[in-house]
């Protein structure tokens, strides 16, 4: 039904808890949005996807262009590491 009649798809779901796990914020948040992106595809009436982001803020700049801010690293490799690593080895590489 919803690949049949969808016309708008508004895609704001995220975790913003800064302290969940690297794996669990990769899934939720970047997975997630390929999904939803996958699913709006499939949709034969579709005539906008909004997303709205939660928590992207490029902080090393003086100023914000309303602007698509290159990302610091492939979001599908993200996603494959994510996926294949369990959550103990994927937190090595997390920030102390």
């Amino acid at each position: 039904m919803l690949i049949e009649r969808v016309t708008i798809v508004v895609h704001g779901a995220a975790s913003v808890r800064f302290n969940n796990s690297l794996k669990f914020a990769i899934l939720t948040n970047t997975r997630a949005t390929r999904d939803m992106c996958i699913l709006a595809q499939k949709m034969k009436n579709l005539v906008a996807f909004v997303y709205v982001s939660t928590a992207f803020a490029p902080a090393n700049e003086p100023f914000i262009d309303e602007k698509v801010y290159p990302p610091i690293y492939d979001w599908q490799k993200m996603i494959d590491i994510a996926e294949s690593l369990d959550e103990h080895s994927l937190n090595i590489f997390t920030a102390k």
